[in-house]
Formats: structure tokens, sequence, C-alpha cells
């Protein structure tokens, strides 16, 4: 919403776990973006894990925790025979897993943080995997 564009999620998969009154369910994910890169629409496609961490409390099931696992992006012409380059320099300072999504929200003013969880950093997948394996059997 602060970045006022509509950014649609589209889900390709779903796995849950649960166990008595706990679940942890991963969604596979591609978030989508338009935004215009020197003067051409362009398609932001960020692949993405979304992992819900509910929990039923007095008969209601509810999201006590939600994180994001970054895998890969892209950023690619809408028009198939638009005439876009980018210098790949531009994204030499990004993370590997959302370089192209850093990029595109620092270009419109943001500021991207290069701390979120991102396969280019296994220790922090498995940390997290971990810490969710031990809530969900507790």
């Amino acid at each position: 919403a602060k970045m006022g564009v509509y950014v649609p999620h589209r889900i390709h998969s779903e796995l849950t776990w649960l166990n008595k009154d706990r679940a942890v369910t991963i969604l596979g994910a591609t978030v989508q973006m338009r935004r215009h890169i020197e003067d051409i629409e362009c398609e932001l496609s960020t692949d993405v894990q979304l992992i819900f961490a509910t929990q039923k409390i007095n008969g209601q099931w509810y999201i006590v925790r939600f994180e994001s696992i970054y895998e890969q992006d892209r950023l690619v012409p809408a028009i198939p025979n638009a005439d876009f380059s980018l210098d790949s320099s531009k994204l030499s300072g990004y993370r590997k897993s959302y370089a192209c999504m850093s990029y595109c929200i620092e270009l419109y003013g943001g500021t991207a943080n290069q701390e979120l969880i991102g396969i280019d950093r296994p220790e922090t997948v498995k940390q997290l995997y971990d810490e969710l394996s031990k809530w969900l059997q507790a």
C-alpha cells in the first residue's frame, strides 16, 4: 500500500504440517509488480515461500508468525519486443535472492532491506525451519 502499486501474489503450491492445535503452512508464490524502468514498462517477478505458523486458540485459528523466504527474481520488459537493457552492475550490490526487487524498491525512493531470509544464505533458512519445527512439536 505504501508503494501505491498493485502487487498480486500468485500461489503455486501449498504444504501444511499439523500437530494438535498448531500448524505450519508454506505457500510457494510469485509476487508480481509492474514498474517503469528507463521508460520501459517492466514486470518484476519474485519467487518466494510464504510461511504461516498458526495456532488454534479458544477454537479459533490465528496466525502467530509469518515469514518469507526469497528464492529468486527477474525483471523483464512487459512488452516482449521492447528494447530493454539493464546494466548488471546496478544489481551487483544486492543479495542474489532478491536483487531485482531491491533495485526497484530503491529506484522508486524506498530502502531495500538486505537482511531478509533468502536461499543465498542457507544458514538463515535452516535456522527458520529448525525454529518452526521445534515450535510445531511443542
